[in-house]
């Protein structure tokens, strides 16, 4: 019967005369005394009640506890104790994964394959500039200038950025090449004839 629809006169009329004199919970007379038996020397108030023995787990379990209350993960299995996350956070300090292990993932995650994937809307430029290609050139531009502005030097502060020679807009056949990159700081790359809308001009 499908949902919003109701049952012709006829219909009720045989469900009513089906169900005449049958009980709701035609339970055997076995199971009624074996229910009844179950529920003697149970106190008669609602809700569930815990046995002496449980309540005394109960009490086992919480001894100790500041809180008086148990964690919501006890007993789960897949959680690690501290102790353990701390040995895990530890021995991931300072570890990279490599070029390769890097492209795999983006390769994977890009395009179609993504899970935001919306049929291609993306712009080219935006493309490029968030891709793996992208960020591994700016890594390799800031390794060659040693991770300072080319102009100022440490002085200029690490707030860094990976500035194009020859305009990203205009030489598209150089956007990934090192040769083409330098480092500079925020403040000195403002001040080139190719930041922003200048380069276009």
């Amino acid at each position: 019967m499908q949902k919003g629809t109701t049952h012709s006169e006829e219909t009720r009329q045989k469900m009513r005369l089906a169900k005449l004199g049958k009980k709701r919970w035609p339970h055997t007379q076995e199971t009624k005394r074996k229910m009844s038996l179950a529920q003697k020397g149970r106190p008669r108030r609602s809700g569930w009640h815990h046995s002496d023995e449980s309540k005394q787990k109960i009490r086992q379990a919480l001894a100790g506890r500041p809180s008086g209350r148990i964690p919501w993960n006890k007993g789960r299995t897949g959680v690690y104790s501290r102790a353990v996350r701390r040995r895990m956070s530890r021995s991931a300090k300072g570890k990279r994964l490599s070029d390769s292990t890097r492209r795999k993932i983006s390769e994977g995650l890009s395009g179609p394959k993504s899970p935001r994937w919306r049929g291609g809307i993306t712009e080219e430029n935006h493309k490029i500039r968030t891709s793996l290609q992208y960020r591994l050139w700016r890594d390799a531009v800031f390794a060659r200038d040693g991770y300072q502005c080319v102009i100022g030097g440490k002085a200029h502060g690490s707030d860094l950025e990976a500035d194009h020679i020859k305009p990203f807009a205009r030489f598209p056949e150089l956007r990934l090449e090192v040769s083409n990159g330098r480092t500079l700081c925020k403040t000195c790359h403002r001040k080139t004839d190719t930041w922003g809308k200048k380069s276009a001009a």
